[in-house]
Order: structure tokens, then sequence, then C-alpha cells
């Protein structure tokens, strides 16, 4: 009887140990991302970051103002794939408010088929003008060029 106990008990010392990996999220191995205040991407650890993971749907966003400029990219861990860095640069659209954003998410960003964006209490769109720059980097090759918009008063 004893024998199995050991067993039992090892599979679950592994099985947790196998959580634990689980439940670390997106870690980024490799370079540590940049310093940035104004970055607004969700951390592994509960705060913000300035790094992507390509297998994670989210985008590189900042704080009200600003936007993403793409900074290095590294091979993460298996739950990361790909790692992407960025810092954020003031767009200089003045009056501009992103909490004004009607999009899919309401994140302020568009590409791809998802064209329909516009603004709330009569703020007009504004798009932040960077066509060659991927706001979003899903996958290990992007096809989708994610763009960004912000409101301002009419």
């Amino acid at each position: 009887m004893a024998s199995h106990k050991i067993p039992v008990s090892l599979l679950l010392l592994v099985q947790g140990c196998l959580v634990a990996v689980l439940l670390q999220g997106c870690s980024q191995a490799g370079p540590q991302g940049p310093e940035d205040p104004n970055c607004n991407s969700p951390a592994p650890n509960g705060g913000t970051d300035c790094i992507t993971c390509s297998n994670l749907l989210g985008c590189m966003t900042c704080k009200n103002g600003y936007t993403a400029v793409p900074g290095e990219s590294w091979d993460g861990d298996s739950e990361c794939e790909i790692s992407r860095s960025y810092t954020c640069k003031a767009h200089g659209i003045n009056g501009s408010d992103d909490s004004k954003c009607e999009s899919v998410a309401d994140d302020c960003f568009f590409g791809g088929q998802d064209t329909n964006i516009s603004c709330k209490d009569g703020y007009n769109v504004t798009v932040i003008e960077e066509p060659e720059v991927n706001k979003c980097p899903y996958g290990r090759n992007p096809q989708v060029i994610v763009q960004q918009f912000t409101c301002v008063p009419p």
C-alpha cells in the first residue's frame, strides 16, 4: 500500500508544478522590456509592461495621448513564442480622448475587415497615420496590419 502513496504523491507534486507554470502567463524569456510609464499592456504579474506575445491576442497599448513604437523581438517560451517590446511616444494630436473610441473592442484599434470605427459623444475619428506599423502583431507572421485611432472634440 505504501508503494502506491509515493507515486500518487509524486504525481500530485508534478501536477502542482505544471499548474504553477501555466498560471505564470507569458514569461517573456529573454531580454526585459523597456521601462516606459506610458505603456499599458497587461503584464503577467498583474501590472503593465511594454511587451506583447505572439500567442496571446493583445495590442501594443499606451496611455491616452501616446502611440506605440515597436522595438526588439525575441524568441519567448512555449506560451509566448515571440516576445515583442515597444515604447510609447506622444502622437501630438491635441485634445485626444481614447475613452471615446468605438471599435470591435472599444480599444482604438482597427484593421483588416474591422473598419467600423467611430467616437462617442460627437467626437471625431482621427487615424494615427502609421500605416506600416502593426499595433497588434498576433502570430508568427501577422498578415493583418492593425492601426490605431483616437477621438477629438468636434
